[in-house]
């Protein structure tokens, strides 16, 4: 039995209302899948010249934090030695010593982090979550500052190994939250990466517990250098695929 209410010369329907305001949330929740799809569509087919600004704006910014950090420590290691006019012996005599191979070893190690963080950042699923993108930010800043403060530190074995322990461990953290968001390949190198910065720590944990408790030779210069230069190489190989596919790796 249909209900009607007269106001006036309108009629009210209570129930022809209510399918109404039915149908009008119903339209409104459509409307707005509708509205997500079609931003998951403009994500997924998003211009590859957008891209590839994108990519550029990346490295680049990448580029000006490692050009800051080597500034610094090729100030730390040379600057104060050269004196205006020297000769080129002098110059060979300031340049080609022990410290030489302990900068070689930082260049490496800083080369390895930018491009994996680079390559890293390429291949990652958007995490649309604002604490990632927060996250990822201030590890990235972090991390460079730690390379900053290590190579200043580049004429003191001691202080320079125990720095670059802090950047694994540093790494280590920043990964952390990363390796319950990821899936798949991405995980799994993740994954990697922590075993190799845990491996990164405890061998150069060793060598400045022994170079501070014992007496001796000072080889933590050769030493802590192999032991760098040993677990980059190694994961360079392991993880090779990543580093040197043409294709993104997928989530």
């Amino acid at each position: 039995m249909k209900t009607e209410i007269t106001f006036g010369v309108k009629k009210f329907n209570p129930a022809a209302q209510c399918g109404h305001i039915g149908k009008t949330k119903e339209k409104t929740s459509a409307d707005a899948a509708l509205s997500k799809i079609r931003v998951d569509e403009y994500d997924a087919n998003m211009p590859e010249s957008a891209t590839t600004k994108k990519a550029i704006l990346e490295l680049s910014l990448l580029s000006v934090l490692v050009s800051l950090v080597l500034k610094g420590t090729m100030d730390s290691l040379f600057a104060k030695e050269i004196i205006e006019d020297p000769k080129l012996t002098h110059v060979v005599q300031i340049v080609w010593t022990a410290t030489l191979f302990q900068f070689s070893v930082f260049f490496f190690t800083l080369i390895r982090f930018m491009f994996g963080a680079y390559r890293f950042h390429e291949s990652e699923p958007p995490l649309k979550h604002p604490f990632f993108l927060l996250w990822n930010t201030i590890g990235m800043l972090i991390l460079f500052v730690l390379f900053y403060f290590t190579g200043l530190t580049i004429r003191n074995s001691m202080s320079f190994y125990a720095l670059s322990l802090v950047i694994h461990i540093w790494d280590f953290i920043w990964f952390t939250p990363l390796v319950f968001a990821l899936n798949g390949d991405l995980k799994t190198l993740v994954g990697r990466f922590m075993i190799l910065d845990t491996a990164t720590v405890l061998v150069l944990g060793l060598f400045l517990w022994c170079r501070y408790f014992h007496s001796g030779p000072n080889t933590l210069l050769w030493r802590g250098g192999a032991a760098l230069f040993s677990i980059g190489i190694f994961d360079f190989v392991w993880n090779r695929r990543f580093y040197f596919s043409m294709k993104h790796q997928d989530s």
